[in-house]
């Protein structure tokens, strides 16, 4: 297959059943821009099934040599590192947590 693995019978697995996002779910999202100097820039969307809710988008500067934690609408990361193609991050909390 393509020099792919095959599953086995020698290797146990554990199935496990999660939640999937379905077309009415109400989403939140943090989008990284990209970084200028010690500033980073972060977007923010929310958006219920396949729609973007415009007036709920928003963009925000962070300045990284205040603190290296950026929170928003409950949600908490702490950048490790960041250049302006990626962004490495511990999420503190998420948007569910208040």
């Amino acid at each position: 297959m393509l020099g792919q693995n095959r599953c086995d019978t020698e290797h146990g697995f554990t199935r496990v059943t999660r939640p999937v996002v379905s077309e009415s779910n109400f989403q939140q999202t943090l989008i990284y821009s990209g970084r200028v100097g010690d500033r980073v820039k972060i977007g923010y969307r929310e958006s219920a099934g396949d729609m973007a809710r415009p007036a709920f988008s928003n963009e925000a500067e962070y300045d990284l040599s205040v603190s290296k934690e950026v929170a928003y609408r409950g949600a908490k990361i702490r950048i490790i590192e960041a250049n302006n193609q990626s962004i490495t991050y511990e999420v503190i909390s998420n948007f569910n947590v208040q």
